[in-house]
């Protein structure tokens, strides 16, 4: 990459430039377990993805509107799925309905629900722990949504 007389080429000075950005940025490019990782995390995702269109297709249905949102837990080495539903009724005793499901999604396995009426919890639970609020709720799902 050198020319004579000691000078860079312009493809040399360009990679030099490229690798002191990466230095000083603190990225490096993904290798070794940082990559096995991320290739992990992206086929949950992906996974996640393929799941919802088919069984869910835009999450809009009537007055039903579903979303989810996915993690990779390398500690767990799961992909978990937290599927929300949220439906508006007529009811007097129950306006608005939201259903909230834990699970692996690659085994299919159930590790939490939650359901409120008018925000209300009526059910909540997860790997086998009750809960009485949504902020427990949240907390409950630290373990498998955030770490």
């Amino acid at each position: 990459m050198k020319q004579p007389g000691g000078k860079l080429s312009s493809g040399g000075m360009k990679v030099l430039v490229a690798g002191l950005a990466l230095t000083l940025s603190g990225q490096v490019p993904a290798t070794g377990p940082n990559k096995e990782a991320y290739e992990l995390s992206e086929r949950c995702g992906k996974t996640a993805r393929d799941w919802f269109a088919r069984d869910w297709g835009d999450g809009v249905s009537g007055k039903i509107i579903s979303t989810y949102r996915n993690h990779y837990s390398e500690k767990l080495n799961k992909c978990f799925v937290l599927l929300s539903t949220t439906q508006v009724t007529r009811s007097k005793t129950c306006g608005t309905l939201v259903m909230a499901t834990l699970f692996d999604v690659n085994e299919s396995n159930d590790y939490g629900h939650m359901s409120s009426c008018d925000q209300r919890v009526t059910v909540c639970n997860v790997h086998g722990q009750d809960c009485a609020s949504a902020a427990d709720w949240q907390m409950l799902l630290r373990p498998y949504l955030d770490e």
